[in-house]
């Protein structure tokens, strides 16, 4: 999402600075939606948060004492 609203910024600067003064509209659109975009990003980032294993802690224990408990083999 910031991505896309960064491009869209650099899109909206490019458009004012090396086109007509015909498309000034355009290049204002593509600057209000990037920044909006990016702002909007914030706390779509904040609130989904990261995606998290399913893995319980018995689980987590179960592999552990497997594999990683006792005495090493050398």
């Amino acid at each position: 999402m910031a991505i896309m609203g960064l491009l869209l910024l650099a899109l909206g600067y490019g458009t004012f600075r090396w086109s007509a003064d015909c498309s000034a509209e355009v290049g204002g659109i593509s600057i209000a939606l990037g920044l909006l975009a990016t702002v909007a990003a914030i706390p779509l980032g904040i609130f989904t948060g990261r995606l998290r294993t399913h893995q319980t802690e018995e689980i987590l224990r179960g592999s552990f004492e497997r594999f990683y408990a006792g005495q090493p083999n050398i």
